[in-house]
C-alpha cells in the first residue's frame, strides 16, 4: 500500500468517525426530549367519585362530587369549613353565596316551572322570580312573612302590600286602588264589582268611582 492510499484510507475513517459522532449527538438531543415531554404531559383523563383541595395545613377548601345521587357540586370553604360558594348542577341547577359568621345567603336557580334569586337571613327577606312566564318580585319581614308582592300577571301589573297578619292593606292595580285599614273596613278607588243582596245580581263600577265597605262587607257608601 503507498503512502497515498494510506493517507486517503485515514481520511476516510476520519469522515466517518466525525459522521457517527453527529448521529450520536442527535439521538442522544432526541432521547433528552422525548425524555421531558413525557416527564411534562399532564394524563388525558382523571376518574374519581371526589376530589378535594387542601390548603398547606391540610383543610379541605374545595370539593367536587356528585351530591344527592346526581347533582354535581362544587363547595369552596373557608379555613374553618364554612361552605362560601356552592355551585350544584342537575334537574334543579343553583348557585349558593354564604358569608361565614351569620345565615345571610343568596341563591340563584332555575327549574324547569321557575328561575330567580332569593335573598336569606333566618327566612326569607326577598324574592325575585318568574313562574311559568309571570315575573313578580316579594318582600319578607324579619319573621318571613309576605309583606310586599309586584307581580305581573296577564291581568296585568299589581302591587299588593299586607300586614304583619298577612292581612291586605293595599292593593293597585290597572282597575284601581283598594284601601283597608285591617280591620274589615275598605275602600275601592276605580273599577270594583259590586252584588244587590236583594237579586244578587252584579255590576262593576266606573274607573271614576268612590266605594266604601264596612266590617260586615256591606257597602256603606259610593260615588257616583
Amino acid at each position: 500500500m503507498s503512502e497515498t492510499e494510506l493517507v486517503e484510507r485515514l481520511e476516510r475513517l476520519e469522515r466517518a468517525h466525525r459522521r457517527l459522532k453527529g448521529f450520536a449527538l442527535a439521538a442522544l438531543v432526541l432521547a433528552a426530549a422525548l425524555a421531558t415531554i413525557y416527564a411534562t404531559q399532564l394524563p388525558q383523563k382523571i376518574t374519581a367519585h371526589e376530589f378535594d383541595l387542601m390548603d398547606d395545613s391540610g383543610r379541605v377548601r374545595a370539593e367536587l362530587h356528585i351530591d344527592f345521587g346526581n347533582r354535581p357540586t362544587l363547595t369552596f370553604r373557608d379555613a374553618n369549613g364554612f361552605p362560601l360558594v356552592t355551585l350544584a348542577a342537575g334537574d334543579q341547577p343553583s348557585l349558593c353565596l354564604m358569608r361565614a359568621g351569620n345565615e345571610e345567603q343568596i341563591l340563584l336557580t332555575i327549574s324547569k316551572d321557575y328561575y330567580g334569586l332569593g335573598l336569606y337571613g333566618k327566612t326569607a327577606r326577598a324574592g325575585l322570580a318568574v313562574t311559568k312566564g309571570s315575573p313578580a318580585l316579594s318582600i319578607f319581614d324579619e319573621t318571613g312573612k309576605e309583606r310586599a308582592v309586584l307581580d305581573l300577571t296577564a291581568g296585568g301589573p299589581s302591587l299588593d302590600l299586607s300586614d304583619a297578619r298577612g292581612y291586605p292593606l293595599t292593593s293597585i292595580n290597572t282597575k284601581g286602588v283598594m284601601l283597608s285599614d285591617g280591620q274589615g273596613y275598605r275602600m275601592d278607588l276605580g273599577e270594583t264589582e259590586l252584588a244587590t243582596p236583594t237579586t244578587g245580581a252584579t255590576e262593576r263600577t266606573s274607573a271614576a268611582s268612590i266605594v266604601m265597605f264596612g266590617k260586615d262587607k256591606k257597602l256603606i257608601w259610593r260615588a257616583p
